[in-house]
């Protein structure tokens, strides 16, 4: 087999596997994958089909290479933009290693296609996670090319921030929320604006690894995959 074939190899058996999430978020009231929930499989079913997964990081970008073993010249690689993390009571060295583990989380579930919770996996309402505004943001954002949430504001201001750094528009936020409020039959409370960002942060991440335009390239971070 070449390397891709491998790859896929790999892809399929943890799909059969039907690999279980062991992280919870009890703020937000969803489950997601840590790396102890996938890595170890990951890395014996590398070893049984002969490719050699690597992660590396310089200042800009994180990057996970696969190499074919017996085949050394033939690699997979895929690349995501750095980001950092502002942790309570954590010392710069420690917010370094949230974001690197962080980054090679996904990089791992980006790799290997590992299918992580669909955005409303928290949700009781059936409405769109994305606002009406949301079916062509803007390519290019005045924020830059990285969303990382800020858990120490309030989740309507980051929320609205959000709706800034897509390109959406916000002059509509108040009464997408008041609908989603309605349908999903509850308050308008901090707990329901969590919430909301949450499956709209999740959205956008599904989106950039989706390729969509306005989306590719751009990364998105939650904050509580820290915690």
């Amino acid at each position: 087999m070449n390397i891709f074939e491998k790859i896929q190899t790999v892809r399929v058996k943890l799909a059969e596997d039907g690999l279980k999430k062991g992280k919870k978020n009890e703020y937000a009231g969803y489950t997601y994958y840590e790396l102890g929930d996938f890595l170890p499989r990951i890395m014996t079913l590398c070893s049984e089909h002969k490719i050699f997964p690597v992660v590396s990081f310089t200042a800009e970008t994180a990057t996970l290479t696969v190499y074919d073993c017996e085949k050394p010249a033939a690699k997979v690689e895929i690349t995501t933009p750095m980001s950092t993390a502002q942790l309570k009571a954590c010392h710069p060295v420690q917010n370094l290693g949230a974001v690197q583990t962080y980054l090679r989380r996904y990089l791992y579930i980006a790799m290997f296609e590992i299918v992580e919770s669909d955005k409303i996996e928290a949700a009781t309402g059936k409405d769109p996670v994305a606002p009406p505004s949301a079916a062509a943001p803007s390519n290019i954002s005045p924020s830059g090319c990285a969303f990382r949430c800020d858990i120490n504001k309030p989740p309507r201001d980051e929320l609205l921030r959000l709706w800034q750094f897509m390109g959406w528009d916000t002059s509509t936020l108040d009464n997408y929320l008041a609908t989603r409020a309605k349908n999903m039959n509850t308050e308008q409370t901090p707990m329901f604006y969590q919430q909301v960002l949450q499956e709209q942060i999740e959205f956008c991440i599904t989106e950039s690894r989706n390729g969509t335009p306005g989306y590719a390239g751009r990364l998105f971070d939650d904050g509580y995959p820290f915690q």
